[in-house]
């Protein structure tokens, strides 16, 4: 929770809505399993994983840092 590396965390957010968009198609398939499109989404969902990545390799330097909330937050 106190990690500072934008790229650590650039990677760590793209799993977690991955597999939350996975877990939700999944679901949203076994409520509607007669909505044919459904079953298309799960092949999109294996591109959003990679292209996110390659987002987080190209264009985050590995130097880069974020500032955590306790730091950002001033006390009033």
């Amino acid at each position: 929770m106190r990690e500072t590396r934008a790229r650590l965390i650039q990677l760590v957010l793209a799993l977690g809505v991955y597999f939350s968009a996975f877990a939700a198609n999944y679901a949203l398939q076994n409520l509607y399993f007669k909505a044919g499109v459904l079953r298309f989404v799960t092949p999109l969902l294996g591109c959003v994983l990679p292209a996110a990545w390659a987002y987080c390799f190209l264009r985050v330097s590995e130097e880069a840092r974020l500032a955590p909330s306790r730091l950002v937050a001033v006390p009033r």
